[in-house]
């Protein structure tokens, strides 16, 4: 059952252990690189004057900082701007950031900050009588506005003239507490730790009977995260209720405690909840941001659990999201049974990122991929493309070019 149309171009997954689509949505240190263009993950680049792209060179901290840089001289505006709900509670809302110039003609740069309510613009600061101007060292600044009654809340840096600009460390401060701290003392889902060392779910030989009690389970699970009020309020950490369910797969009534634990989280409901713990929507765009997906980094290739649940986490995000699966050749429900017992046999690094791989491959997108493949897994699939240049002409692949080097 379909309970949402979304309109937006690619679901573009990262998967290394158990990640989803994004962790931090924010991303105001710079730090997430986006996997298909030069920008920072989750931001967005405002002028066609203006290169924005992410420097490892010039940085205030951590790896990356984002940089603004004129290619013309009529530049008259570029910025580098995020936007999410607003969703806080407060007197005032702060953007303090680090700022560095390269000055080359009446150039300038500053911080930026803007309320909205629906399309209306309620609020907004530019930092007005006090941008950088001319070139300039490593700074901190800051810019504050009274909260008003608003839906999103845009921040950006931002640049006039011909020149260049740096920006890292961003922060955005609700009456002086940044928000990730804010968030993140909020939601009950938050302080369950029970299975952070391991899931305590083992399955050594599986049958058909189970297979089909894991398939069940899988579909349930997802449509309890994405529709069920009380998961979208935070009040379950979803992956450790999934861990609880996983051994009653093995039980002789499994139907029975399956629908038992489903009615155990209220009324069935049909729809996605607003303000949901584990999703959210770009704006006035529709691609979904799949939030606070614990990535896991220090899984158990071993651990049966936490490789199901990569599994169950990625097909229901498709199964719920992609908007060109009626294109999937493959049928997506047998391609779920299919993949139960290859995901539990593949207890390895390797043979996990590379049954990952292969399920990838099956929704046929290319955007799809392991965008931070393991060191095990790169030296196994070779770390080099083959020199040729090759185009499908009449479904069959033709090489039109050989290169003289490897890329």
């Amino acid at each position: 059952m379909k309970f949402i149309s979304v309109t937006f171009f690619k679901i573009i997954l990262f998967v290394f252990c158990l990640s989803g689509f994004a962790q931090k949505p924010e991303n105001f240190g710079f730090e997430v690189l986006s996997s298909t263009n030069s920008i920072p993950q989750y931001w967005q680049a405002m002028g066609d004057s203006y290169q924005v792209f992410s420097d490892s060179i010039h940085k205030m901290s951590g790896k990356y900082a984002a940089s603004i840089k004129s290619k013309t001289k009529d530049g008259k505006y570029g910025s580098i701007l995020s936007q999410f709900p607003n969703k806080f509670h407060g007197k005032k809302i702060t953007l303090e950031g680090y700022i560095k110039t390269k000055d080359e003609k009446d150039f300038l740069a500053g911080l930026f900050i803007r309320l909205n309510k629906g399309e209306t613009m309620v609020a907004v600061d530019t930092m007005a009588g006090r941008e950088v101007k001319g070139t300039t060292d490593w700074k901190k600044y800051a810019t504050t506005i009274d909260i008003k009654e608003a839906d999103y809340i845009y921040v950006a840096g931002f640049v006039k003239g011909q020149g260049q600009a740096w920006f890292d460390d961003f922060r955005v401060l609700i009456d002086n507490e940044p928000i990730p701290d804010l968030m993140s003392e909020s939601f009950k889902a938050n302080t369950d730790h029970e299975f952070d060392e391991n899931s305590n779910f083992s399955i050594e030989i599986i049958n058909a009977n189970q297979i089909n009690n894991l398939y069940a389970l899988s579909k349930a699970w997802g449509q309890l995260k994405y529709t069920n009020t009380k998961v979208a309020k935070g009040e379950y950490n979803w992956d450790y209720e999934l861990f609880r369910a996983l051994p009653i797969i093995k039980e002789k009534d499994f139907k029975n405690k399956l629908n038992q634990w489903v009615a155990s989280f209220g009324v069935k409901q049909n729809n996605i909840p607003q303000n949901n713990y584990y999703l959210d929507f770009y704006p006035n765009v529709g691609n979904p941001i799949f939030q606070n997906e614990k990535a896991y980094e220090q899984m158990k290739f071993s651990d049966d659990g936490y490789r199901l649940l990569a599994l169950f986490r990625y097909w229901n995000m498709i199964e719920y999201f992609f908007p060109y699966k009626h294109l999937i050749k493959k049928d997506w429900n047998q391609v779920l049974k299919q993949y139960i017992p290859e995901i539990l046999e593949a207890n390895t690094e390797l043979s996990y990122q590379l049954t990952l791989m292969k399920l990838l491959a099956e929704v046929e997108d290319s955007h799809a991929g392991i965008y931070n493949p393991s060191i095990i897994a790169l030296n196994d699939r070779g770390r080099k493309a083959p020199p040729l240049l090759v185009k499908f002409v009449e479904n069959k692949a033709i090489v039109v070019k050989i290169s003289d080097s490897y890329p």
